[in-house]
């Protein structure tokens, strides 16, 4: 790959870090906000959501 290449791809990448970042931040935000009745049955999908962007942020630092 040459330098070019590189610096895109690192560009790129950084990118999709900070969009997950936001997203696991977002997803938090909305389990720490549910409210009502449906309150149980949306939160096991939002927690899954959560450790699964958390799953792929650890995949991305390796």
């Amino acid at each position: 790959m040459n330098e070019e290449s590189a610096k895109s791809t690192i560009t790129t990448l950084d990118n999709r870090m900070v969009a997950l970042i936001d997203l696991q931040l977002t997803l938090k935000q909305i389990h720490w906000n549910v409210v009502g009745s449906n309150f149980i049955g949306v939160i096991p999908g939002i927690t899954l959501a959560v450790l699964l962007v958390s799953h792929l942020r650890s995949v991305a630092k390796i």
